[in-house]
């Protein structure tokens, strides 16, 4: 045993063992290990950098993709909103036609270059801001598959790209269906539609900040080209090349590598589809862009490896006895003395150990008198319901317990909140637990105005709210099948927070009771007193039930919080 003991007395004083490696000896080998490698796997080193500048390229330009896509459907949605309003017009819906054209005149100059129309139920156009109003309409059955599918189908519709009868361009069209009474007749099915040119698109595909030699596509759901960044009007209308068709056809987004079809060398085309409208938008590079300037600048990187190596080393052997010199300062009573070297991190370590003293004491000092108050509150407790179930032992272990659960959820909610201000809803459904997720509908909570509560101040509230709903399953409404409990929280007359406690449809009170128990110690004396100056609580035992009102200010008044939601008992 002795010789033992000299062994960890031993261990516990002897310092580090003498074959430990110092910290200037790891920051040269460090050095070392990250320069040398560099040097002797450079082309590896090549090869992973191209591989991975490959992939944040084939990352930007998907994402590039997404955001083409998204913009396309916000194009959409605007186009949409459109014609949605113009379609709920009252002057439509009465078929006074005259006053409708007139809005979409109107309509038609918030969008230049777009074209509204209305539809008629047969599928012919009634008018349509391409032809102005002096000129007879022309008996023209509409090519807007998207006005013929909303008068079928009865919902929004994007059309894929088609050529116009009015206007003979490529276009795509949004509609929505409108019921048009006229000459008091059944309401019949119309149809507002606006017509958008390929020219629409064609802006949001020119993205900015790209590479040169980068182009942009849009494809509609049949695989036409509806715009394109760059030459839009040769392109538009066609198919693009099989390999993007066939991949579209497969997944909504992606990225793959193809030939170009005028033998331009390959690129690389990245593909998302938007999610409301079904189109694809593709954005493509040149592959060669992914590779060039990547390869230059490990060049560069191997040639100044062996310096960078060398300066490395040197500077680890300085910086590495200034490091341990601040270290070592750290065990030192002045962590901070005058000739000790500085650096930010270990400044901040030392920082940090005064504050956890600091801290260490002020949580011993705070815990110590949470501690205390809560064991006080639990003494309280004990003793109440100890005196109230005097000649009824065998209810203290289930109603005590009780209390003590209403406590803890109590110091949970206040944990959680950091022991800060709290909502009152939290604090009713903190209060409530038990009878909020029962299966009976009997506790029905509503709330005027929100406010927020001091910790203390929601202590006494949770616990004075579990008392109510335990008297009332008790002896009160919740004992009956057909009673109920109404808990109004708002804002009184004079500013204060008001709690309002009603219990209707549970058995006759003929006055208070005789004996005066925990409950009404507790709302009477207790609750006002923990909720601060000017708190009142008024208790009246009326024939169809009991009614309690409190009266507090919270710590945030109710005028400057929105309500809560409304909960009743599930």
């Amino acid at each position: 045993m002795n010789r033992a003991a000299a062994r960890v007395a031993s261990a516990a004083t002897a310092g580090p063992p003498a074959a430990m490696p110092t910290l200037r000896a790891l920051l040269i080998l460090l050095a070392a290990a990250v320069s040398l490698p560099l040097l002797a796997l450079a082309s590896l080193a090549i090869w992973q950098g191209n591989t991975a500048a490959r992939a944040r390229a084939e990352d930007q330009l998907q994402m590039q993709a997404g955001v083409l896509a998204l913009a396309v459907d916000r194009e959409f949605a605007a186009a949409t909103a459109i014609v949605r309003t113009l379609a709920g017009s009252v002057a439509l819906a009465r078929g006074e036609f005259g006053r409708f054209r007139d809005e979409l005149e109107a309509a038609a100059r918030q969008w230049p270059g777009a074209i509204i129309g209305l539809t008629g139920p047969d599928g012919f156009l009634s008018m349509t801001t391409r032809v102005p109003m002096t000129v007879p309409m022309p008996m023209l059955m509409s090519t807007n598959t998207a006005a013929r599918q909303a008068l079928t189908t009865g919902r929004t519709e994007i059309s894929d790209l088609y050529q116009g009868s009015v206007s003979t361009m490529p276009q795509v069209a949004v509609a929505v269906p409108a019921e048009v009474r006229t000459d008091g007749r059944e309401p019949a099915r119309h149809a507002v539609s606006i017509v958008l040119p390929y020219q629409t698109f064609v802006p949001i595909l020119a993205g900015k900040g790209m590479p040169p030699g980068w182009a942009a596509t849009l494809v509609d759901r049949q695989g036409h080209v509806v715009a394109r960044s760059e030459a839009a009007e040769q392109h538009v209308g066609r198919t693009p090349m099989r390999p993007l068709l066939t991949a579209i056809a497969r997944s909504d987004d992606g990225v793959l590598r193809a030939e170009r079809r005028n033998g331009g060398g390959r690129v690389v085309i990245a593909f998302a589809r938007a999610p409301d409208s079904g189109y694809v938008a593709a954005a493509s590079l040149p592959e060669a862009i992914f590779s060039a300037s990547l390869r230059q600048a490990l060049m560069q990187l191997a040639a100044w490896g062996l310096l960078l190596t060398l300066i490395g080393v040197g500077l680890a052997v300085l910086l590495g006895a200034r490091i341990v010199a601040a270290i070592r300062a750290l065990s030192a009573p002045d962590r901070r003395a005058p000739g000790t070297p500085r650096f930010r991190e270990v400044d901040e370590i030392a920082s940090r150990l005064a504050e956890a003293e600091r801290w260490r004491v002020l949580l011993m000092a705070e815990m110590n008198h949470r501690v205390k108050n809560t064991l006080m509150t639990v003494q309280a407790l004990a003793a109440q319901t100890l005196k109230s179930t005097s000649g009824h032992p065998e209810r203290f272990p289930h109603e005590f317990g009780a209390r003590l659960a209403a406590l803890a959820r109590a110091h949970d909610l206040l944990t959680a909140t950091g022991w800060q201000a709290t909502d009152i809803g939290a604090v009713v459904a903190a209060g409530l637990e038990p009878w909020l997720t029962g299966p009976a509908r009997q506790i029905r909570v509503s709330y005027g105005t929100n406010f927020q509560v001091a910790p203390r101040q929601a202590q006494a509230l949770i616990v004075a709210l579990h008392e109510l709903a335990s008297n009332a399953g008790k002896y009160g409404a919740l004992s009956a099948p057909g009673g109920w409990v109404s808990l109004h929280c708002g804002e009184a007359a004079d500013g204060t927070a008001a709690i309002d406690w009603a219990e209707t449809g549970g058995p006759p009170l003929v006055g208070p009771p005789a004996r005066r128990g925990f409950g009404s110690r507790l709302l009477e004396r207790a609750l006002p007193n923990d909720l601060g100056p000017g708190a009142t609580v008024a208790v009246l035992h009326e024939p169809g039930g009991l009614r309690v009102s409190i009266r507090f200010m919270p710590l945030v008044p109710p005028a400057s919080l929105a309500p809560p939601e409304p909960a009743v008992a599930a």
